[in-house]
């Protein structure tokens, strides 16, 4: 990483060390492994239900930088969630992740996904889109990466997640758009509608 980018690094640490009910801060991506990187992405973990609306207010002060702040609830959420769970056996797969504060919560722990948790994923992220006009780009290779958790496959990147797709899910490949793979990082509300067929049948395929 970049001199400027350490320091700002270790500025937002610092502020979020403040928070309440903190578990742990970590680095994970690109700006671990690559002198390419973009973004600085930073999950925040916490032991409540909700994230501590501090948090927003910290991600406001960063705002025009290169860091993504996310915060997680692990307080019981993979009772209520299942998104969470995904979440956190892709995380516990990430090859690259680096421990700024506190601990990582899901170390040593075994997390078994079920169909049904994936399907309701998938919804979810087709949700989001179709209701807030929101998440377009990431809602395709959020819903590959969950597919690909749930048989244990752990991508680097965007197009490491569609090629490995592409090897595990023929038979789901089949509904993608003609060029799909621009829709990594191409998606928007106009052409979302063509993600359509995808989206439906893998839920179909893990809601069975």
């Amino acid at each position: 990483m970049k001199l400027e980018d350490i320091t700002l690094l270790n500025k937002v640490v610092n502020d979020i060390k403040k928070l309440p009910n903190l578990v742990g801060i970590v680095q994970m991506g690109s700006s671990l492994y690559s002198k390419e990187y973009k973004d600085i992405d930073v999950i925040i973990f916490f032991d409540r239900f909700l994230i501590p609306p501090e948090l927003a207010e910290i991600r406001e002060k960063y705002k025009e930088s290169k860091l993504w702040l996310e915060g997680v609830s692990i307080k019981k959420s993979e009772k209520f969630n299942p998104g969470s769970k995904i979440f956190a056996k892709f995380f516990l797969g990430m090859k690259h992740k680096k421990i700024l504060h506190g601990k990582d919560p899901y170390a040593n722990k075994k997390i078994t996904l079920k169909k049904e948790d994936v399907a309701a994923y998938i919804w979810y992220q087709y949700h989001i889109c179709e209701l807030y006009g929101q998440g377009y780009e990431g809602a395709l290779s959020a819903s590959m990466n969950a597919m690909l958790t749930y048989v244990n496959k752990s991508p680097l990147n965007k197009e490491e997640t569609f090629n490995m797709f592409l090897e595990e899910y023929t038979q789901l490949s089949k509904h993608l758009p003609k060029n799909a793979e621009k829709f990594l990082r191409g998606a928007t509300r106009s052409n979302f509608k063509e993600l359509y067929d995808f989206f439906e049948f893998s839920i179909k395929y893990f809601a069975k």
